[in-house]
């Protein structure tokens, strides 16, 4: 229904939108390292559309597609952190990374899957822009459905306008849902940079 919306260029749902967190984390190790301890990652589930939409650079390999359906081997994107983390000096492309499911039903660790990386993007701000970027793989929705899910849309016109639009299409799908909090991506960006702002506030304070 919003991809549809005149002015919507792309449109995704992801379990969570770019700069306040990746949403989840996961222990992740390769398959053909198993004896190597697990560490920590990002691991965001999103519909096709969403690398288009946040203008993500496909580096190797592929973006999710239609085709990685709940029947399909499983499936993962990862950004180029992962590969310096997890596959440093090589092709990290038809390699396997051990991650947990996200449980459909609600936010917890489901079974250990083994992944297989169909693709590299570069990386996003997942935890705000003054971080460094962190490691992160991305599943398709259709093979790891979950709850919780932020809307991205990427459009021409005024933004007001077509938040509007795309509340509309979100009603004629189910007119009881709501979109929490809609902004814009210099809004998100506006707060995440508020903090920063504040303790040079202080800062400055302290030493005047």
């Amino acid at each position: 229904e919003v991809r549809v919306v005149p002015g919507v260029r792309e449109a995704a749902v992801a379990s969570a939108i770019p700069l306040p967190g990746w949403g989840n984390g996961m222990p992740t190790r390769m398959a053909d390292k198993p004896n190597e301890p697990a560490t920590g990652s990002g691991f965001k589930i999103v519909t096709p559309g969403y690398f288009e939409a946040l203008r993500l650079r496909l580096v190797a390999g592929r973006n999710l597609n239609e085709q990685d359906t709940s029947g399909s081997p499983p499936v993962i994107v990862v950004n180029e952190s992962f590969v310096r983390q997890y596959s440093p000096n090589e092709s990290a492309i038809g390699k396997r990374a051990l991650i947990n499911k996200i449980v459909p039903s609600r936010l917890g660790r489901g079974p250990v899957t083994a992944w297989e990386i169909v693709g590299v993007v570069a990386d996003e701000k997942g935890s705000g822009l003054e971080r460094a970027s962190d490691a992160g793989a991305y599943a398709s929705f259709a093979q790891n459905p979950t709850v919780g899910l932020g809307l991205v849309v990427k459009g021409a016109g005024k933004s007001r306008a077509l938040i509007k639009s795309v509340q509309r299409a979100v009603w004629n799908v189910n007119k009881h849902l709501v979109l929490d909090n809609p902004q814009t991506a210099e809004q998100l960006k506006a707060e995440s940079m508020a903090s920063r702002k504040l303790t040079s506030s202080l800062l400055g304070g302290f030493a005047f």
